[in-house]
């Protein structure tokens, strides 16, 4: 298990490697719209990759049976960091920026330590980011109505709704998303963004849309239950594995408010993969 875990997580890193090579080389060329992709060539992807990667080696970082290798996790966090700027992800930052403190409030010792280091890691960057056009540009575009992606995320959830009002119960059938939506619901507005819209942008209305009221209530028991029992076990027993599979699973829930993150095949495989050893690690400490 722990060389499949090695194997898994330091795939990620060689990705991570990768992605800031083409972000440097992107800088270095004088782009102004920086989004490394990695191995992958899926922006997004590399996003949910990173959103597993981080919160495994935070939590390592602060996990006092790895001292002898803080450094080397210290290492290995700087590496997503920098990974994850170069990326330009909105919403991979902005879960990165809210899981990170709150894996350091949730292990529950230093707190204050912890979390103004962070504050101060959060100040040096912003300063940074301002240093460099393509952060802030991405940036402010959080709240910026104008924003082209902005437009097409609100306009696309609009019309996923009305999909959702006219069958609530059933939907439309599993993986028909794509056919049905720009048969029928696309927009004139959506149309000037993009013409062909895949999926929803969003895990909950596009399983909704998909499979009804039924589907979307054993989605999130689904997922519901992965949060559930590993913060239990967690909040039992203390054991760092069951906080990380904790933080990487809310990670895919709040990644999936702007992304499609469960139809992202790859990074989801690598997510259940994790999971599998997780369980399996569990079942062998407790059996």
């Amino acid at each position: 298990m722990l060389i499949l875990f090695v194997c898994a997580i330091g795939s990620l890193w060689i990705d991570n490697l990768y992605a800031i090579y083409q972000g440097i080389a992107f800088y270095m060329d004088g782009q102004q719209y920086i989004r490394a992709a990695g191995i992958s060539g899926d922006v997004i992807a590399l996003g949910g990759f990173l959103l597993i990667y981080l919160p495994i080696f935070f939590l390592l970082v602060q996990d006092e049976k790895f001292k002898k290798r803080l450094f080397v996790y210290l290492g290995l966090t700087a590496v997503g960091l920098v990974a994850l700027v170069f990326n330009g992800t909105r919403i991979a930052w902005l879960v990165a920026g809210i899981l990170l403190p709150l894996s350091a409030i949730l292990y529950g010792k230093n707190i204050k330590k912890r979390v103004g280091c962070l504050v101060v890691l959060y100040l040096i960057a912003g300063g940074i980011a301002y240093q460099f056009p393509f952060i802030a540009e991405r940036i402010h575009s959080f709240v910026d109505v104008n924003n082209i992606s902005n437009q097409g995320h609100y306009l696309i959830k609009a019309s996923t709704i009305e999909m959702i009002r006219d069958k609530p119960l059933l939907g439309h059938g599993l993986g028909f998303y794509p056919e049905v939506f720009n048969a029928k619901y696309i927009s004139e507005e959506t149309k000037r963004v993009e013409n062909h819209i895949s999926h929803a942008h969003n895990d909950t209305l596009l399983i909704w849309a998909e499979t009804g009221i039924v589907g979307i209530i054993l989605f999130w028991l689904m997922f519901g239950s992965f949060l559930f029992f590993s913060f239990k076990s967690w909040y039992k027993d203390r054991q760092i594995e069951d906080l990380m599979f904790f933080m990487v699973t809310l990670a895919a829930a709040m990644h999936g408010v702007t992304d499609t993150r469960f139809g992202m095949h790859q990074v989801m495989k690598m997510y259940f993969f994790l999971m599998a050893v997780y369980l399996k690690y569990r079942y062998n400490v407790y059996r």
